[in-house]
């Protein structure tokens, strides 16, 4: 029986690349996605219009984006469908091609195709020729203690990896990285993570209603 290639793809995708993919011969499974918008062959690929990739600029969604990607994936790339980068003003080819270098500098791979049926065509290439895509955190191995931090770490929304290692070589024990001051975070993780990693710690679960609520930086 001959090996099945495997895309996931997210739910918010459109159906139109989804069913080109499929149509070269690679099943596809819908999930909701983090930090891209798909998994091909172990890579996470995440797909931008010309427009879209300038909104990102914009908002500051695409920094955030290719830090989360390095954290969360050995191999990541910014797939641009080049349809309209000709309608370009001179402001807009300026922030285009600084964003390209912005993520080519965190360790992207940019690839640029001519629309939609390529990045079909291209994340379908990317497909393994059988085995499981893992999406997500990978279950740690018991016996290996630093495993079992690592991932108990990336358990924090916005901790990838790299920004968990970095914390365990600062404080050493879970138990210190959890004690940690905003401050004493902040200078290892940056503001933002260090307050998702305490609005997590003092959360309350809420059972009724299966989920816990988290407090605001503000309160806290």
């Amino acid at each position: 029986m001959p090996a099945v290639r495997r895309v996931v793809a997210d739910v918010n995708e459109p159906e139109a690349i989804v069913e080109e993919i499929k149509s070269l011969g690679v099943r596809v499974d819908r999930r909701r996605l983090e930090p891209c918008d798909y998994i091909a062959g172990g890579t996470c690929v995440e797909r931008k219009t010309v427009r879209d990739l300038l909104r990102s600029v914009y908002d500051g969604r695409l920094f955030d984006q290719l830090e989360r990607m390095r954290e969360s994936h050995e191999r990541y790339v910014v797939l641009v469908e080049l349809r309209g980068v000709l309608g370009l003003s001179e402001r807009e080819e300026k922030v285009f091609v600084g964003a390209l270098a912005a993520a080519v500098r965190s360790g992207a791979s940019v690839v640029a195709v001519p629309g939609r049926r390529g990045s079909a065509r291209f994340i379908a290439s990317l497909a393994k020729e059988g085995g499981e895509i893992v999406v997500g955190r990978r279950k740690p191995k018991l016996s290996d203690i630093n495993e079992v931090l690592i991932y108990v770490l990336t358990g924090f929304p916005g901790i990838g990896p790299k920004s968990a290692e970095a914390l365990l070589t600062k404080f050493k024990t879970l138990r210190r990285i959890f004690n940690a001051s905003i401050p004493e975070l902040r200078s290892v993780v940056g503001e933002k993570k260090a307050w998702k990693i305490r609005e997590v710690l003092d959360a309350r679960f809420e059972r009724a209603r299966g989920r816990a609520e988290l407090p605001s930086s503000e309160t806290v």
